[in-house]
């Protein structure tokens, strides 16, 4: 038997789920999407059941995918029965997606949520009545203090051992159906298997959005014929399906809601401050400084133990095994690769950290309230801003943080653009340049000229960023039109086991998932670097490389050295920002290495770069021109191949990382070439 939880979002859903199964669940994509569920397994005498915690929404017209995928389950399965959970407080808003539920013909027990907040904030609900108008059975819990959780299993048990069925008896569709007489006798002609009025209404009105695991093709061509030959207006029918319904609904919250006290709420007056316009704003930009100064500072700790721990180990193994091919390669190319995987863990742990406990607090839906205005201007709405700000700090987990993002469009641009952010991995890259480039003194007595520059670095990526954004909103095509709708909920102190478990399930995601991309291209990476051609007079393909400078990655520079040549790069630069692709930090590892001067020693790597002289030309190698055009390069390029692998994750294609790569590089070559030339 199968139990599907459902609700909108904040209406305590996931919590519920997490306290009634005791976090025994497993994580797993949805077929055909990289849409997240929560599947818990169990047998309850002798019956095996299975129980899903689906994605929240606010109605089965669905504007994001998460949403579709909602749409699309109940479209294929018929659950045994749905747990309905809503939050009282937010009870107008939360029928909607009831009511269009009993009409596909539900089996539906519902729970009213958050009762500890009723009756806090001076409100009744009649239940009772509720259960009377509905014809649904419901109970009263809390999911943050555990009330009713032991009452609501129980009955969920009961129900699966008598295999009740508790199914609404009226059609909350019958108020405007009369409209579409026409176009139903054709889905009957069509469609005959689909005998539920209300889905097949649902499958005419969403066809295009539905997935082909979900649609057969056959019948997606005979929907589109229906709503060509009867001038079929989705929009229009998703208007008459909510605004009907919203009309009943209202006259049912006046009977079984009401309020008890007359004072203001708490949250009321929170936000007569927190949703200014202006000190709103000030509050956001101080706390999000804040939160990156902690991820900075609070993730160095562990990030650093993490990086010496596995300098330990490639030592340990090194010295216990003999030399060998394969020692290299577990030392150097597989080790390492982990480490690659395993240093971002504390800032992607840090940094969801916050972002869980601002939205489970309520305060991440006043930041969309704030900025989405601003922010839909270049294609993204107020939840893009928590992304873009969060790749200051690292950009893979501010394209996971994405996932908030409710809109396809906006969340593919704002994933797209987010490596354009500087992010922590190219402060040393930056440091080494601008020390190069820039005397260190001071303007008008008190501004650092070098601090200046390394802030501008800042605003350039942020400007890129935007006008990036602002053109991808005229080129990516809508999945579909659907209606914004988000709410303020009353704020909450997080339940911290919750809160916990979400920072696990996102790490454990990134860990498994990109982390085996990322280990595989780190493994690729350490051959080219270690490996050279082999002299075929010999008989020899590929041998082990003397240095850098003789391995396949030089060789690469220098087959590469005529295209970056007009940008100021000799093949040694090429090397660099091949191995940075690893990391762009690598590239003062890298330098240091070709240059052969300790990396520990940058005041010496400093100096050696700022004497290099170009055999061929008898420049200096990192001449003002070249050095400010490598700045450029490293603010716009996509030199990380852990931001690539996480993108190809969370969009589910190769090609828009791909994209994304060209797109970058392609931006990052025209401007260091405009600088280059520009100051020869």
């Amino acid at each position: 038997m199968q139990i599907a939880f459902v609700g909108n979002p904040n209406s305590g859903k996931t919590t519920l789920f997490n306290k009634i199964t005791h976090q025994r669940y497993k994580t797993a994509n949805f077929p055909g999407t990289t849409v997240e569920k929560k599947v818990y397994r169990t047998d309850i005498d002798g019956i095996s059941t299975q129980w899903i915690d689906l994605p929240g929404t606010y109605s089965l017209h669905p504007n994001s995918s998460e949403q579709a995928v909602v749409l699309q389950y109940f479209i294929e399965e018929t659950p045994d029965l749905v747990v309905y959970v809503l939050d009282p407080l937010e009870l107008e808003r939360q029928l909607l997606l009831l009511t269009q539920l009993s009409d596909l013909g539900m089996p539906i027990f519902v729970v009213f949520n958050k009762m500890d907040l009723v009756r806090e904030h001076q409100y009744a609900v009649d239940v009772e009545e509720f259960s009377r108008i509905f014809d649904l059975p419901a109970i009263s819990v809390s999911a943050k203090t555990g009330d009713g959780i032991d009452q609501l299993r129980e009955r969920i048990e009961h129900f699966i051992k008598e295999k009740g069925n508790t199914l609404c008896s009226k059609k909350w569709y019958e108020a405007y159906i009369e409209k579409y007489r026409n176009v139903l006798e054709d889905l009957k002609r069509v469609l005959p298997a689909e005998d539920n009025t209300y889905r097949g209404m649902l499958l005419l009105s969403h066809h295009d959005k539905i997935a082909p695991k979900w649609l057969k093709e056959e019948d997606r061509v005979k929907l589109r014929a229906i709503v060509q030959s009867n001038h079929f207006n989705p929009i229009e029918f998703q208007i008459d399906d909510t605004l009907s319904r919203y009309g009943e609904i209202e006259h049912i919250v006046r009977r079984i809601f009401r309020k008890t006290g007359s004072h203001m709420t708490t949250t009321e007056r929170v936000d007569r401050v927190l949703t200014h316009p202006l000190w709103g704003v000030l509050i956001f930009v101080v706390m999000m400084f804040l939160v990156f100064q902690a991820v900075f500072s609070w993730a160095s700790i562990p990030m650093d133990a993490i990086d010496q721990g596995f300098v330990w180990l490639q030592r340990m193994v090194g010295s216990a095994m003999p030399e060998s091919a394969l020692r290299d390669f577990i030392v150097d190319g597989l080790l390492a690769g982990v480490q690659g995987v395993m240093v971002f863990v504390p800032q992607i742990a840090l940094m969801f950290l916050f972002i869980v406990v601002m939205e489970k607090s309520g305060y991440l839906a006043r930041v969309v309230f704030l900025f989405d205005g601003l922010m839909r201007r270049f294609g993204m709405d107020g939840r893009s801003l928590i992304s873009l700000l969060s790749g200051t700090a690292c950009a893979i987990p501010a394209i996971m943080s994405t996932r908030i993002i409710q809109d396809q469009k906006s969340r593919l641009i704002t994933l797209f653009v987010t490596p354009l952010m500087s992010c922590s991995a190219r402060i040393p890259v930056y440091i080494m340049l601008i020390e190069i480039l820039i005397p260190d003194r001071l303007l008008l007595g008190w501004i650092n000229l070098q601090g200046l520059v390394f802030l501008s670095l800042y605003i350039l990526g942020l400007a890129s960023a935007i006008g990036v954004a602002w053109v991808m909103k005229r080129f990516v095509r809508r999945s579909g039109v659907g209606m914004l709708t988000f709410e303020l909920p009353m704020y909450l102190m997080p339940d911290w086991k919750v809160v916990g478990y979400e920072i696990y399930d996102k790490v454990r995601t990134f860990v498994v998932q990109a982390g085996r991309i990322i280990v595989g291209i780190s493994i690729v990476l350490w051959f080219l670097l270690s490996y050279a051609p082999g002299d075929p007079r010999e008989g020899t393909v590929i041998v082990k490389a003397e240095s850098i400078e003789t391995s396949f990655a030089a060789s690469m520079g220098k087959i590469m050295e005529p295209v970056i040549r007009p940008i100021g790069y000799d093949w040694k630069i090429g090397i660099g920002l091949i191995s940075a692709f690893a990391a762009r930090e690598v590239f003062i590892g890298t330098m240091s290495t070709i240059y052969h001067v300790e990396e520990s020693n940058p005041e010496g790597l400093k100096q050696t770069l700022l004497s290099a002289v170009d055999p061929r030309t008898g420049r200096k190698v990192f001449n003002t021109a070249t050095t400010a055009s490598l700045l450029i390069f490293f603010v716009l390029a996509m030199q990380c191949m852990s931001t690539l692998a996480i993108t190809k994750k969370e969009t589910g294609s190769w090609k828009i990382a791909l994209l994304q790569w060209l797109v970058m590089t392609g931006l990052a070559y025209i401007a260091a070439w405009l600088v280059y030339i520009g100051l020869s």
